[in-house]
């Protein structure tokens, strides 16, 4: 008995127990803290996915430029006016092919 208490009076100092405490404490903190290797973790995840969405969204605004400037010029105007509204020009005459089921239901 005499020599258990002798070993944990030399092993376990005051000093020795705030000593080892403190760095359980700063190695609990280090880890699992908020700014701790975890948390970089997900930071680094989170960091990750915005500059994916950040290169699509830049990829996606590159595109409607380009659509923009297309749709700006006079001559893909008047062709995007013509094909899609069915708008034509003074005097201009449209013909429109039926379709054979068509012809067969005015009958």
């Amino acid at each position: 008995m005499k020599i258990l208490k002798k070993i944990i009076a030399v092993f376990f100092t005051p000093f020795r127990f705030f000593l080892s405490l403190g760095i359980a404490v700063f190695l609990w903190l280090s880890v699992f803290g908020d700014q701790g290797i975890l948390q970089l973790e997900r930071l680094k995840n989170i960091k990750n996915e915005l500059q994916l969405k950040e290169k699509k969204l830049e990829a996606k605004v590159k595109e409607l430029e380009e659509e923009q400037i297309i749709l700006k010029d006079p001559k893909n105007l008047e062709m995007v006016i013509r094909t899609e509204l069915g708008f034509t020009k003074p005097g201009e005459v449209i013909f429109q092919k039926e379709k054979p089921s068509e012809v067969q239901a005015l009958k």
